[in-house]
């Protein structure tokens, strides 16, 4: 695996959570939908309705309620960033990370879900803060037998479950093939629609911004009550990175400085080149937590950070109801719960062995005194 530098400026590898806005996800379980009939097929989630003097969508959806955050605004690095119009979950381009790190030489460094079936439980790595498309060539390289679980990977929608979410471009809401500009697949928690992958050209766009947004013409919705031709700033889904959002963007998005201001933390800046160097049969210099992608999906190295701006931290969403206290999304109380019974089935294991070698030395025991 070798790619270009994609930012940095966040937490460590490992899998742990980085710093910034803790993300909300609705109790939302399901499948992947199957493909609609047309690009602007319904689907009941809410009461949306477009405002045609800031060009965004306002209500509710999925249970949620679309607020119009003021842009450009980060957004979360893990969790919900919006809906698709099948009310399934939207996230951003990272995954959590799993596995063990790429120095750990014990399978209890490792972080479950394990990715390699050959029950080398911390072989296989994939750091938090990664793409996910980065994310599953490297399992295919630090799985040691080569028997990658690829379950855990993204299906053919775009999309994995626990609970059900999008990673990637939705191809199951929308066709792809369809000449012209493709159909909104979901909207972003502010408030702007994201469409597929298409310009009106019938190609991706070469404009995007690196929150992946741009103006332009838009093809009716009538679903949400966008009209025909109206010119409004949208975003769409990329077969690269950040895939579905890079940050929440507006008319004046159009740097890679603006998108790097927004996920500055301390002293540690994205695209500064901090991150992460893969080993174990992996070449691979990754900067982690940096969603600021150019149109190629690489992040441009020498653009500098140090311009006067501020940084705007995204609000996270409502949290989700019955939640239980400690935990900020459904998948991560479901991690946790996986995570423990992993830990008490191997304290049970254990438990079993050190009973039967007991039984098994008292039963020696017994034969030397007979």
């Amino acid at each position: 695996v070798s790619r270009a530098r994609r930012g940095g400026g966040g937490a460590g590898a490992g899998g742990k959570k980085p710093p910034g806005p803790k993300p909300g996800a609705p109790p939302a379980e399901g499948k992947p939908p199957s493909r609609p009939g047309s690009g602007d097929s319904a689907a009941a989630g809410g009461n949306l309705a477009f405002d045609s003097a800031t060009g965004k969508l306002k209500g509710t959806w999925a249970g949620a309620t679309i607020p119009s955050y003021r842009a450009p605004m980060a957004a979360p690095l893990l969790g919900t960033v919006g809906y698709g119009t099948d009310s399934k979950l939207m996230y951003g381009p990272f995954e959590a990370g799993f596995g063990a790190g790429p120095t750990s030489t014990s399978a209890s460094d490792a972080r479950p879900p394990y990715p390699c079936k050959d029950g080398s439980t911390y072989s296989g790595y994939c750091p938090g803060g990664m793409d996910v498309k980065t994310c599953e060539e490297t399992l295919f390289k630090t799985c040691a037998s080569g028997t990658v679980r690829t379950e855990l990977f993204m299906d053919e929608c775009g999309g994995h479950a626990n609970p059900y979410h999008y990673h990637m471009d939705p191809v199951c809401l929308y066709k792809p093939d369809d000449p012209g500009h493709s159909g909104v697949v979901g909207v972003m928690l502010d408030g702007r629609p994201l469409y597929g992958r298409h310009e009106t050209t019938g190609t991706a766009p070469a404009d995007l911004d690196p929150c992946g947004g741009h103006t332009g013409t838009v093809p009716a919705y009538d679903s949400w009550g966008i009209p025909e031709g109206a010119k409004i700033y949208h975003y769409h889904a990329r077969t690269e990175p950040p895939f579905l959002l890079g940050c929440y963007g507006d008319e004046t998005t159009s740097s890679m400085q603006h998108c790097r201001r927004l996920y500055q933390s301390g002293t540690r800046k994205c695209g500064d080149g901090a991150g992460v160097t893969m080993s174990r049969s992996v070449e691979l210099e990754y900067d982690l937590w940096c969603p600021c992608y150019d149109s190629d999906g690489k992040q441009a190295d020498g653009d500098s950070n140090d311009d006067e701006g501020v940084v705007v931290a995204a609000p996270a969403p409502p949290r989700p109801p019955g939640l239980p206290d400690g935990y900020d999304t459904w998948e991560e109380y479901k991690e946790e719960q996986d995570r423990k019974a992993e830990h008490a089935k191997r304290d049970a294991e254990k438990k079993k062995e050190a009973e039967e070698k007991k039984e098994k030395e008292a039963e020696e025991k017994k034969k030397e005194a007979e």
